[in-house]
Order: C-alpha cells, then structure tokens, then sequence
C-alpha cells in the first residue's frame, strides 16, 4: 500500500495538544510498509522500518525517498534474540518469507501451501533490537513485528525496546507455521510477564486442502495480530505518556481506551477540562460512522426475523467475496460490539 500512498487519506488533525506530539513507530519485517492507519497520522510520526530482503528495503526507501511528508528511516538488518548468523528462507510468496523453514507436513494440509515453498535461500547477520536502537539513536513508542514466527525472538532481543514502548502489534500463530516457531500462548505470557495486557486480537482462518470449497464454514484458525499496550496507561503519571497512549489507542481503533485515558488524566491533572472535551468532541466526529450504527441498532433490536436477516446478509457478503482461502475477524460479521 506504501506505493499507493498518494490514495491514503490523512486522519483529520488532532486538537491540541495531541496534534503536536511526535511518535516513533518502529516496524520489524516492514514489507509493503506501514499499516494505513499509522500511514495516516504521518504528519506526527517517524518511521524506523526493519526489513532483511534487500529488495524490499530499496523500494520501501524509493517510497520515502519521494515523500515528503514521510520521515522513514529503513534498515536491513535481521533481528533476533542475539547477534549472529542465520538464514533467510524466501518463499514463492515474498511475505511468507521468514528465518524459519516452513513446516511443509502442516502447510500441505491448507490450499496455502504453494505460498510457503521456499525459492531462495540468504546469508545474513542478525542483530538484536536493543542494540541497533542504541546504535541508531531511536527509541520507539510503539512497535511492529512481523517476520513470520520469529516474533518472540526478536522481543528476546528487545527487552529494553520492549519495556520503554506503549504498545506493541505482534503476529501471533495458533498452528506451526515454521517448524518450532512459539505459539500465541508462549508469546502471551512472555508480554504478560512484563506489565502489558492483551487489548485487541485479529484473528485470521484458512481453508484446508481436502475439504470443497461449498462446505467451508469458517477453516482452521491458523494466526492473528494481537495488540499489546502498558497496563499502566490506565493511570498515567506523565502528560506526554498519556498524549502518546490516547493517539496510539486512536490509530489500533480503540477509541473507548482513548477516551478513558484522557479522562484519567484530566483526574489526575494532566489535562485541563478544556483539553478533555476537545479531545472527546473529535474522538466522536473521528468515530461518526459507529455513532451512526450505535443509534441505528436501538431500534433494530426488536425487529422480528433480524437474526434471519443478518445469516443471509452474510451469505450474500460471502457470495461476492467469492472463493476465498482465508477469513479474518474483519470480515466477519460477528466481530461488532455488543450494543
């Protein structure tokens, strides 16, 4: 999407003082770049993206080369827990790519499989992200990591990184991808261990080779991208922390946790009451589509057959999709807010 950015719209300006604040987000496998919705509050951030392919890395530095309003800085460094050698499995599909060997046995069981065969092999050093931030001069508020079940490693490496953030956004597995790469439940308690909560998780579904497309219900939960932020942004202490949180919380899409933050900190006099009703006043004209279906939900709820109604308004969703190997919480139906 990075090489689209002309057709990525900018989230509307913050009041103040959040329009003025500065945030580091750090991307680990930063293939394709950014998500959009951190490409949109560019005007406020700095972009440390960490991507080994060294054809990504070109054109992830073309792109922000060419764009002003982007300030990125890209490195080819390969991180993990400790500094070293390792190899680079590219696959037929470059995002598949990771420094563990696909596990083949699995992955021939889903109509992914193709994805996974591996068509180059690289060389490379690793380094740890504790070390190259301390080298680069970076810190980072919030970070990414993405690189196809090494994710734990590189957290192993970037304890210090780790501990200094708000947030960050992983790619969890379910089912062994790679072989001996850790699961959600090892990577959960890892994050847990150190002071953060599991605030949103995406889920992502396959459909496996065997079974007809006609009978697919849902798949094999195969992965997710599960968000991790502070515990204590709850409470904070510090007025730029709780800048930072409140803009972080707006970016993952949770707005109610935007709204508590700020609403704590006006407690605990980081906040005039101005600052707090400018900020909330936006966050609902930000939001304006969920207040539309919030109101328009209150009448729905008594209308008979409306669970009929919403089974068929799926199917049709799934008809237009058309065949598809994978499902997310995204496209899901089910994944709304209780009213």
């Amino acid at each position: 999407m990075m090489r689209l950015m002309g057709n990525i719209p900018a989230m509307a300006e913050l009041p103040s003082p959040f329009a003025e604040a500065s945030l580091s987000y750090i991307d680990i496998g930063a293939r394709g770049g950014p998500p959009n919705n951190w490409l949109k509050l560019a005007r406020q951030m700095n972009y440390l993206c960490f991507e080994p392919d060294p054809a990504e890395a070109e054109a992830l530095r073309l792109v922000f080369n060419h764009t002003p309003d982007f300030r990125g800085v890209v490195s080819e460094c390969a991180l993990g827990a400790t500094s070293g050698s390792a190899t680079l499995y590219l696959t037929h599909s470059r995002p598949c790519s990771s420094l563990l060997k696909p596990n083949s046995d699995l992955l021939n069981t889903f109509v992914h499989r193709d994805l996974f065969q591996v068509e180059q092999e690289l060389s490379l050093q690793t380094g740890t992200l504790d070390a190259e931030l301390q080298r680069l001069g970076s810190v980072g508020d919030f970070i990414k990591i993405d690189v196809q079940g090494y994710e734990l490693e590189v957290l192993k490496g970037g304890e210090q990184a780790v501990s200094n953030s708000i947030g960050c956004e992983l790619e969890v597995s379910f089912i062994e991808i790679y072989k001996n790469q850790p699961l959600f439940a090892e990577v959960d308690q890892w994050m847990r261990a150190r002071d953060f909560f599991l605030a949103d998780l995406e889920r992502f579904w396959w459909r496996r080779s065997v079974a007809p497309a006609e009978i697919q219900r849902r798949g094999t939960l195969a992965y997710g991208n599960a968000v991790y932020l502070k515990n204590e942004i709850f409470q904070p202490q510090d007025r730029t922390v709780a800048i930072k949180s409140a803009i972080i919380c707006v970016a993952t899409g949770l707005n109610e946790l935007a709204y508590e933050i700020v609403q704590h900190g006006h407690l605990n006099r980081l906040f005039t009451r101005a600052e707090v009703i400018s900020f909330h006043s936006w966050l609902r004209r930000h939001a304006k589509s969920n207040a539309f279906w919030y109101r328009l939900a209150k009448p729905l709820s008594c209308l008979p057959g409306r669970q009929t109604l919403g089974r068929w308004l799926g199917l049709w969703s799934r008809a237009l999709h058309g065949e598809c190997h994978t499902g997310s919480d995204a496209d899901s139906w089910a994944r709304r807010t209780s009213w």
